[in-house]
């Protein structure tokens, strides 16, 4: 009896120590002009989430890319990086309710650091668009919800900051000299054909 004792007060300790960490985008709004966000949430199955878990290394050099050129730069860089690696993502979810929770299911011992790299994207009038973030969190005995991973540039974990997304990127935005060159072309073509 002794020894059963001693295994469940094992057992409980165990799982008291550790825990899970769920990242949540926050409220995930439509594209306006721009890609900026309007005041409307997004539809259920919208938005389609994807999220890695990284190591600290992979994690330093996003956040080395924020620190030195912006929010901007760091979201380019993952989305290129990520953009065609969604069928290896750790957990990946559509939106319900405006908003999407992914979590990689592995329970992490308490004071576990974790890193996370979070890719939203969405199909609107036509065009592509993304979010792409980091984040960070040192894991609580309990399981615990990251927020903001959509809203706030680099989320509300350890590292978060108050600095808003302030809305979708395009996934590709053509030049806006293609068109102009591809008519001047066809001008060009035309006239010297009238001549010949």
């Amino acid at each position: 009896m002794k020894k059963l004792m001693f295994m469940l007060a094992t057992a409980v300790a165990v799982a008291v120590q550790a825990g899970q960490v769920k990242w949540n985008s926050g409220e995930i709004f439509t594209a306006g002009t721009g890609g900026a966000f309007t005041t409307t949430d997004v539809a259920d199955g919208a938005v389609n989430g994807y999220l890695w878990m990284i190591t600290e290394t992979a994690f330093n050099s996003y956040k080395d890319l924020y620190d030195d050129k912006g929010y901007a730069e760091m979201s380019k860089t993952i989305y290129a990086d990520y953009k065609d690696k969604t069928g290896t993502a750790s957990k990946s979810g559509t939106s319900s309710d405006g908003a999407i929770t992914l979590t990689d299911g592995k329970t992490y011992s308490n004071g576990t650091d974790v890193y996370a790299v979070l890719l939203y994207t969405m199909t609107q009038g036509g065009d592509d668009y993304y979010i792409a973030n980091i984040g960070d969190y040192t894991a609580k005995t309990a399981a615990k919800t990251v927020y903001d991973m959509a809203t706030v540039q680099l989320g509300g974990g350890t590292s978060g900051t108050s600095a808003a997304i302030s809305g979708w990127t395009a996934a590709s935005v053509p030049e806006p000299t293609s068109g102009l060159l591809l008519l001047v072309g066809g001008a060009l073509l035309g006239l010297r054909r009238r001549r010949a």
